[in-house]
């Protein structure tokens, strides 16, 4: 079970937190990324070559949402409404 929940979780914080560091700066992102991609190099390079091809999947929203990146991706976290209308 935990496993199964860290496929599912460890993507949308890395997303998140991808996309927050977008919105400060995309130089920022992509430092962090370069970052995390050495320390996946150090573990495995067939390991940073599928982060890599991860992170290209995940920047390519980021570029496509402009200013609003922020908003988006806190609002990928919100709870679903509970509202009935």
């Amino acid at each position: 079970m935990n496993e199964a929940i860290h496929w599912v979780c460890v993507p949308h914080i890395t997303w998140s937190v991808l996309a927050a560091l977008w919105s400060l700066s995309p130089v920022a992102a992509c430092a962090g990324i370069a970052l995390a991609i050495a320390f996946y190099a150090w573990l495995s390079v067939q390991i940073a070559v599928g982060m890599l091809a991860l992170f290209a999947l995940m920047v390519l929203p980021l570029t496509l949402i402009g200013s609003n990146t922020l908003i988006v991706a806190a609002a990928f976290h919100l709870p679903p409404s509970r509202h009935r209308y």
